[in-house]
């Protein structure tokens, strides 16, 4: 079996939401943003200015709000679940064969296989394990202790549908 193991940071736990939130993020705001700039400067070219106006100050608070919503408050949000989820305290050892995952510490301990998983996304910094579109596990990178058990995970992982 090979392993990794350590404790979920606040850092950590908003790091993951940030991955696990980046590709809808950005087609979803980045789509609708671009929606109204072009509708904005359309109507402005056509001649209706008011209504281009208002599409693109709706783009402008659009944008407003997306950078808000997610360099303040979901820090904000994220930090608090963070304190309050008192799992996160304690230490996490995963290991992993061929046949799945086993996560354990010092409150239990489960096993998966890895058919239980739907998909995995990976960056830089952190592993996400899916049990469904919005339900996951993070593995930090920082755990390992060496870049061939990094590997060796996403060797596991290649069977699974990567996002």
């Amino acid at each position: 079996m090979r392993s990794a193991q350590g404790t979920i940071t606040a850092e950590d736990y908003l790091h993951a939401q940030r991955l696990h939130g980046a590709r809808m993020r950005g087609w979803l705001y980045g789509g609708g943003i671009a929606a109204l700039l072009s509708g904005g400067v359309l109507l402005w070219t056509l001649g209706v200015t008011r209504e281009g106006i208002m599409l693109l100050c709706g783009a402008v608070g659009g944008l407003l709000a997306h950078s808000l919503t997610w360099h303040l408050y979901v820090p904000f949000k994220v930090r608090r679940l963070h304190r309050q989820t008192k799992a996160f305290a304690h230490a996490f050892l995963y290991e992993w064969d061929d046949e799945g995952v086993r996560a354990s510490s010092s409150q239990g301990e489960a096993r998966r296989a890895w058919t239980d998983y739907l998909k995995y996304r990976e960056d830089d910094r952190t592993f996400l394990l899916y049990h469904s579109d919005n339900m996951f596990e993070m593995l930090p990178k920082r755990w390992f202790a060496s870049a061939s058990q990094v590997d060796d995970l996403r060797r596991q992982l290649r069977s699974l549908r990567r996002t």
